[in-house]
């Protein structure tokens, strides 16, 4: 396997074909559908996930009205924690946010095909249903941590990881989706990035190594070479010292 050719298919991917709109602004599932008309299998694909979102929505709000929302407001006025106590109104802000978001995702997974931009709001509500059972949760389980820093952290985490998989797998609203293919191009360079240094150290080493070699193999041609001379040059001076012994003598 030719790394070099693998490192460079590699980098046409990310810096050349990720990058461009077809890639990045497009939705994975719509690309099974790429004729723009209302096909019936587009109509039949949309229905099923519209259908999912509604019933999402609905388990979202099922769980606000099934008193989790207020049993968890009154949790959190019995808590004598502080952090807790002082700030149980931005709580209750925030449910009553999840519960618009929630309300407006269930009407356009109802009423897709007059609702403008429905799939990213049916999706967005779907979104904040999880999001929901996920924060009733940690805020319901405040007595069961260590501390409240704990619990915050837990949340968050898990919102995050959450939010994530969701924005690849589901993949509306659109600007999650786009968020999460920027995060993984971001690794992918990194990584990239990574493996193109260490090719080229190696590569350099190799060079460097094949260059000692041959520096060694040439020198030690040169000093063969060089006692060879050193030999020659003694035997003849050897031959020119016996021949004037033998005139001073005769002489």
């Amino acid at each position: 396997m030719d790394v070099g050719q693998k490192l460079e298919e590699v980098k046409e991917a990310l810096f050349q074909k990720f990058p461009s709109g077809a890639t990045l602004l497009t939705k994975d599932y719509e690309k099974n559908v790429a004729n723009a008309n209302e096909t019936p299998e587009k109509k039949e694909s949309k229905g099923v996930r519209m259908k999912g979102y509604r019933s999402i929505c609905q388990y979202g709000l099922g769980s606000m009205f099934w008193t989790a929302a207020s049993g968890v407001l009154a949790v959190l006025e019995e808590e004598k924690l502080p952090a807790v106590t002082e700030k149980v109104h931005y709580r209750a802000i925030y449910f009553a946010i999840s519960l618009g978001v929630m309300l407006t995702g269930l009407a356009a997974s109802t009423f897709h095909d007059s609702f403008p931009l429905a799939p990213c709001f049916a999706g967005l509500g779907a979104w904040k249903a999880f999001m929901f059972v996920l924060a009733t949760f940690h805020l319901a389980s405040f007595k069961f941590h260590s501390n409240v820093d704990q619990c915050m952290l837990s949340m968050i985490l898990s919102g995050l990881v959450v939010t994530f998989f969701w924005a690849l797998g589901v993949q509306d609203p659109l600007p999650f989706h786009i968020i999460a293919k920027f995060i993984i191009w971001l690794v992918g360079v990194a990584i990239w990035c990574l493996v193109f240094l260490l090719y080229c150290i190696v590569f350099a080493l190799y060079g460097i190594g094949c260059f000692f070699i041959w520096l060694w193999d040439n020198a030690c041609e040169g000093c063969t070479s060089l006692k060879k001379d050193f030999a020659a040059r003694f035997k003849k001076a050897d031959i020119h010292m016996g021949q004037a012994t033998k005139i001073m003598k005769a002489g």
